[in-house]
Parts: structure tokens; sequence; C-alpha cells
């Protein structure tokens, strides 16, 4: 048996609480990658392309990101560039649909 790799981290990304008060955090699988193998690569892939997409269409089992770090000395400068790139995501995914809603519209 193989130990897996990653890890699932609840990040408070500032996003708005459930509608039964609880905190909709946000789980961000982190794996932890030295040398980067063909196999990792498509993991990768994998993980951005169906899996992450495909859990956070269901919107049964919360929000959900990958995050893939390579070199240990930017762990630290890449985890918070990632929590702050879900957070602006999040803001952007609130205030588009109220400024729609309010016809508000917005050029290039």
């Amino acid at each position: 048996m193989q130990k897996a790799e990653n890890d699932v981290v609840l990040v408070d990304d500032g996003h708005p609480p459930c509608a039964d008060g609880t905190p909709d955090l946000l789980h961000l699988i982190v794996e932890i990658k030295g040398y980067r193998r063909e196999d990792a690569k498509e993991k990768k892939s994998t993980m951005e392309t169906y899996r992450v997409p495909g859990v956070n269409h269901l919107r049964e089992f919360g929000r959900w990101a990958f995050a893939e770090f390579t070199e240990i000395y930017q762990i630290e400068a890449d985890f918070a560039a990632r929590v702050v790139r879900e957070f602006d995501k999040t803001i952007e995914s609130a205030t588009v649909p109220a400024a729609a809603a309010a016809g508000v519209t917005t050029s290039p």
C-alpha cells in the first residue's frame, strides 16, 4: 500500500457562512513534491481538470481546490499566493452575479 502524498487543509478564505451558519471553509488539497515524474504531472492535470471541478459542481461536499508545491523554499510564498487567488475567485463570483442582477455592465 502506498501512502498518500497529499493533505487537505481547511482554509477560512472569507467566504460567507453556509445557510445553517457553519463556516464555508475551502478544502485545499495540498501536495508537496520533490522531483516530478510524468505520473505526478498527470495527477495534477486530473485533479485540476476533472476531480476538483467535478466535486465543486456537485455542491454537496463544500468548496475544493488543489495546490501542488515543488520547491521547498517557495512553499510558504506559493501557499499564501494560492490562498489569495482562491479568495479573489470567491469575491469575484459573489460580485459579478450581483452586478449582473443590478443591470451593471462592465467594459473590458
